[in-house]
């Protein structure tokens, strides 16, 4: 499995600190991160390093999905790459009904989907996509 690609401006949580943490720079194994602390009633900006084995990933952080959305398009060299929904037909209601997510390398209709199988969110599906690239 390869490791996590973190890139700066991914939200991100840790143990070791009970703030949402957005990576400023990110080398050498570890992660500058900057989060909002409160100081006798205002907020100031606060940075640390951290180590990336110490980060999770946000998974519902738009800049973090944006920012791995350009990870997969980068591995896969698929400047068109977007996440689509895994739609599934409900007969009795008679629409399509969302069921999943994908990551699809030209367009939603393009049928080179890797890996071909549906994804519990839009993380999943990315992060999917990111460990199947070559």
């Amino acid at each position: 499995m390869k490791p996590f690609p973190w890139r700066p401006r991914m939200a991100a949580t840790s143990p070791l600190s009970p703030y949402i943490l957005t990576a400023i720079v990110v080398r050498d194994g570890m992660a500058l991160c900057s989060f909002n602390v409160e100081v006798t009633g205002a907020e100031h900006v606060r940075s640390e390093w951290f180590r990336l084995d110490d980060l999770k990933p946000d998974e519902d952080d738009p800049a973090t999905l944006g920012a791995l959305l350009g990870v997969v398009r980068e591995v896969w060299n698929a400047p068109l790459a977007q996440v689509t929904p895994w739609l599934r037909w409900d007969p009795v209601r008679r629409v399509n009904v969302v069921d999943g997510w994908r990551v699809c390398l030209n367009d939603a209709t393009d049928r080179r989907c890797p890996p071909n199988e549906r994804a519990e969110s839009e993380f999943a599906a990315l992060l999917a996509a990111y460990q199947e690239a070559p």
